[in-house]
């Protein structure tokens, strides 16, 4: 009896554990997605000012990306594979967004000093549209799961 006691204790604090964490990962992802339009409007205002030939900082505030991390270490099992694969996408992607943002400036100034300025400006408008491209995609991306839409990220014609 008290072996079946502990054990029914274990399954009900897991799957509460479980719950909790999916619901999270479904509230960070919404926050995610309230994130995207002041990213691209960031994005878009940097590209007006590089083609007014002023330098415009982008730094912002990082997109959230705790509940992955955690979910990946402690409770694996409760993304289906298609949401996993998703879910690496699209945190990949924000890192690279967050980290490319961060260092627009300094990537600027270092093409400045090795190269015309003219090719510095469309490098890094170049940037920013492959940016502005990834943040779209992982909209979708992340809009998929709180749906519970499926999509095959590593299918074929998908543009992991």
């Amino acid at each position: 009896l008290g072996f079946c006691l502990a054990e029914g204790a274990q399954w009900l604090k897991r799957n509460r554990l479980e719950k909790g964490l999916r619901n999270s990962l479904l509230a960070e992802l919404k926050s995610i997605m309230r994130m995207v339009p002041s990213k691209a409007d960031i994005l878009n205002q940097a590209e007006r000012h590089f083609k007014a030939e002023r330098v415009m900082p982008t730094q912002s505030t990082r997109f959230p990306r705790d509940v992955y991390s955690r979910i990946v270490i402690e409770a694996p099992g409760i993304l289906r594979d298609w949401e996993r694969d998703c879910l690496h996408i699209i945190h990949e992607r924000l890192r690279v967004i967050d980290d490319s943002m961060d260092s627009m400036e300094e990537r600027f100034i270092s093409i400045n000093s090795s190269h015309s300025r003219e090719q510095a400006i469309s490098a890094v408008i170049g940037s920013i549209d492959d940016l502005k491209g990834a943040l779209s995609q992982t909209s979708k991306l992340a809009q998929s799961i709180i749906s519970g839409e499926c999509v095959d990220v590593f299918g074929p014609g998908s543009q992991s």
